[in-house]
């Protein structure tokens, strides 16, 4: 698995999974399917904001210990989502 940044998911667009920023995730593809970059489960994308802007996140609807963007749950080993997004 190639490592990918905390600010970017992934979407299901004509077909074809793509990596776009969390705010295009939330403004443009806001009802379609969200994924982790790195283990392929499916995230949902937060948003709060302060004086300073709109911050996103992006959080696994279920999490798993194989994912190092969940740096609370994850175990040091990498794997694959048990119910990825294909």
């Amino acid at each position: 698995m190639l490592a990918a940044a905390a600010d970017t998911c992934e979407v299901k667009s004509h077909g074809v999974w793509i990596a776009v920023s969390l705010d295009v995730a939330a403004i443009v593809y806001g009802r379609a399917a969200h994924r982790c970059p790195t283990c392929h489960g499916q995230v949902v994308i937060l948003g709060r904001t302060d004086a300073s802007g709109t911050i996103r996140v992006m959080r696994h609807q279920q999490p798993h210990r194989g994912c190092p963007l969940s740096p609370d749950t994850f175990s040091g080993r990498r794997s694959e989502h048990p119910q990825p997004l294909i």
